[in-house]
């Protein structure tokens, strides 16, 4: 996976290559938990802004992080798009999997702010053993349907992406999903 070129709302125009190689036959899943963090790393970008935004975002993120005690690579990227605009994506590189979180930018947000959200966000993330943050959940479940044999993972929530990514694929594919509560 390549990012050409990255894009902000309004206007959008980012660029990005993937080049994937099929499989003949998806292999179930049984993925209960994380496991232990190894690293929390993460890229602050600003585009059509001063430097300094993905630095403020980038550096208040760390303090939080590393107050909760895990160590970070958090790398700063100015760019220069059709529209101004500024994130922070955090993704924690875990023993069995990978729990992501992030935060856009605003006009009113403050560059700490943008950091703190992420940051935080992850930080509730990691308080619990699940195996998938929300949003990975949602996406994993049409890989789900089309494995071979039975999958089961754990997930901070469930939410009607998620859901809705269920009902869908039951009805196309006639695979049944189930849904339990945690201990």
């Amino acid at each position: 996976l390549e990012i050409k070129s990255r894009g902000f709302y309004p206007k959008g125009g980012a660029e990005v290559f993937c080049n994937l190689k099929p499989v003949k036959k998806l292999k179930n899943i049984e993925l209960e938990t994380r496991g232990e963090v190894k690293i929390i790393r993460g890229i602050s970008v600003c585009s059509n802004l001063p430097e300094s935004v993905a630095e403020r975002q980038k550096a208040s993120a760390e303090n939080i992080l590393r107050k909760a005690g895990y160590e970070t690579e958090i790398i700063k990227e100015a760019v220069n798009s059709d529209s101004t605009g500024s994130a922070l994506v955090l993704w924690a590189e875990c023993k069995n999997s990978t729990i992501g979180s992030d935060s856009l930018g605003e006009i009113k947000k403050s560059a700490e702010n943008v950091g703190k959200d992420a940051a935080e966000k992850m930080v509730l993330q990691l308080q619990n053993d699940f195996s998938l943050d929300s949003h990975a959940a949602d996406q994993i479940i049409p890989y789900m349907a089309l494995a071979e044999g039975e999958s089961s993972i754990t997930t901070s929530e469930i939410t009607k992406h998620t859901l809705t990514n269920m009902e869908i694929c039951e009805k196309l594919i006639g695979i049944k999903f189930s849904v339990g509560k945690n201990k």
